[in-house]
């Protein structure tokens, strides 16, 4: 595991902000991953624990992070300026994505001396790190360097080959122009003798300075001559204003910022830290953001990004209806509690209010409608707007429905108008009532009389006993009209003759009489129609015999009674 930086010294320039700095560092704010005390999302899984300060892990962590060994490209944009005792070291910015991207950029270099063999990689070693664009490296005045610089990934991989070619890039420190600054310092002190007023520090002879100097002071002389300044390149400088159409910075060390003057972290104005974290009030960018994680809105609201997702702050990792917030992940995933759409929805291969291509299936919500499935594939189901409903078979166009087909049904009720041009039911069809406009076809045996009896005893047809011959079963009548039929076979001597009279009865009442002679075969009661009311009814078939001329009478051996109520 990598060292990490220690916290910077309570006596140290600028420590509360170089502290705060530090600490957004190790939290994994800013800065390298490799100065990271923890990595982003590695304290997700983390409860409050039973004492105050304490913490529990209920969940697992972040996956193990996995090392890309790929190496980088070689650098390119080396440049390397001279000072007095700087090399001020320069190349273009790193954007490749090998080894999880850019994490430094490493210097190599070698001292010859003048008329020396020139050197090549093999004989540099490793000067010094630096992350950004330039950096200024402090080296030993009056020397001939020859520079190579490679990139580093964020894992710890370095480029193949070197920028800097076969002899490296040569500066020599110590120089102003073509000449050492030592030879120089000689020269100008033999052109400053005689000609500045060192009482006054101001330029008293032209001879040496020129006609333009006289009367100014040293510094105002540089000032005047500024112009004759090309190239300027210095170690270290205090400038109270400066303006620049260029600065090219070179690096910022951790614990170190540039920013605007009224910055108040959290409130106003804006810091770029040297470990790589920025704030700003605002910004607008034109081009793409590269970022790992993120988060909008503020700490405890708003968006989160991470790896792979985009969530809302108070996403619990519940799939269920009781979890809270919202998520997208990479996957194409997305939870939400509640959705208001103004466009549409496709699944599968709709793109539109349109059947796909036969072979294909899907769905499509929007405006027009609903559609499942596929009409070219015979599976469907179609809801627009308009209250048309399609599937096979089935048509509801303007509140009228058409079914083609079997309609099967175990049980059910129906109430209302079924209309069919053609087709079939099987099952138990129940329904309030059965209007027929026309005429109602029914097949044979396909009506139930629900009330009969049937007996095979024989009773004797003797004058003056009124004989019971059959009870039909109690029901509950629904008010309508009831119609009586009675039947029995009868056997008697050949010639016996028996009159009497045929009565019907309800709930023990007469409610029918008729007189009629039994004859020798086949004795029938003429259909007796009655309206009983609502209620519980018995019906009971009787006989009374009033005279025979033989001497046992007639016999009654089979018969049978049937009720139907008729309900309108």
């Amino acid at each position: 595991m990598a060292q990490l930086p220690d916290l910077p010294p309570v006596s140290s320039p600028n420590f509360l902000d170089r502290l705060r700095e530090q600490v957004r560092v190790l939290a994994g704010y800013t800065g390298m991953p490799s100065d990271w005390a923890l990595r982003p999302g590695s304290l997700r899984n983390l409860a409050p624990g039973g004492s105050r300060g304490t913490y529990v892990v209920t969940g697992t962590t972040d996956a193990p992070y996995e090392r890309d060994l790929t190496p980088p490209p070689t650098p390119t944009g080396l440049t390397v300026a001279a000072g007095f005792t700087y090399l001020i070291i320069q190349c273009d910015a790193a954007f490749y994505t090998q080894g999880h991207g850019h994490g430094r950029t490493v210097v190599y270099g070698t001292t010859r001396a003048s008329g020396g063999p020139l050197p090549t990689f093999a004989d540099a070693h490793e000067l010094t790190q630096f992350q950004g664009t330039v950096f200024a490296h402090p080296v030993p005045p009056h020397t001939i360097w020859h520079i190579w610089i490679k990139w580093e990934t964020v894992d710890g991989v370095k480029s193949e080959s070197p920028a800097g070619g076969t002899n490296g890039v040569q500066a020599i420190t110590g120089q102003v122009g073509p000449g050492d600054v030592s030879d120089l310092a000689i020269e100008a002190q033999h052109l400053a003798e005689g000609a500045i007023d060192l009482s006054t520090n101001k330029v008293v002879s032209s001879g040496n300075f020129g006609a333009i100097a006289v009367g100014y002071t040293v510094t105002q002389y540089l000032i005047a001559t500024s112009g004759l300044l090309g190239n300027l390149v210095v170690d270290n400088a205090q400038i109270a204003n400066l303006s620049a159409s260029k600065i090219t910075s070179g690096s910022i060390g951790v614990g170190q910022y540039i920013g605007s003057p009224n910055y108040v972290g959290g409130a106003a104005g804006w810091r770029i830290f040297g470990s790589g974290g920025a704030e700003f009030t605002g910004a607008v960018v034109r081009g793409t953001i590269y970022a790992e994680t993120g988060r909008i809105g503020g700490e405890t609201s708003g968006i989160v990004i991470g790896p792979g997702y985009i969530k809302s702050t108070n996403w619990n990792d519940t799939y269920s209806p009781a979890g809270t917030g919202w998520a997208a992940t990479s996957a194409g995933d997305f939870y939400i509690n509640n959705a208001s759409i103004r466009g549409q929805i496709n699944v599968g291969s709709f793109s539109g209010f349109g059947w796909p291509a036969a072979g294909t299936t899907g769905a499509h919500l929007g405006p027009q409608g609903l559609m499942i499935g596929n009409y070219n594939n015979g599976r469907y189901f179609y809801a627009d707007v308009d209250g048309v409903i399609q599937a096979p078979g089935l048509s509801i166009i303007a509140g009228n429905a058409v079914y083609s087909g079997a309609l099967s049904a175990a049980s059910g009720s129906f109430a209302g108008s079924l209309s069919a041009a053609t087709g079939t039911f099987s099952g138990v069809l129940t329904a309030a009532a059965v209007n027929a406009v026309d005429s109602v076809n029914i097949a044979g045996e396909a009506v139930t009389i629900p009330r009969s009896v049937a007996a095979g005893s024989a009773i004797n047809l003797l004058a003056g006993t009124e004989q019971t011959l059959c009870t039909l079963p109690t029901f509950i009548s629904k008010g309508g009209q009831v119609v009586i039929i009675f039947g029995g076979v009868v056997s008697s001597p050949p010639d016996d003759v028996v009159t009497g009279n045929w009565r019907v009865r309800r709930n023990g009442t007469e409610i029918f009489s008729t007189s009629a002679i039994v004859p020798q075969s086949v004795m029938t009661l003429p259909p007796v129609t009655d309206q009983p009311g609502v209620g519980s009814v018995t019906y009971t078939v009787t006989y009374v015999p009033i005279s025979t001329n033989g001497a046992t009478g007639a016999v009654m051996t089979t018969r049978a009674a049937y009720s139907l109520e008729t309900v309108k």
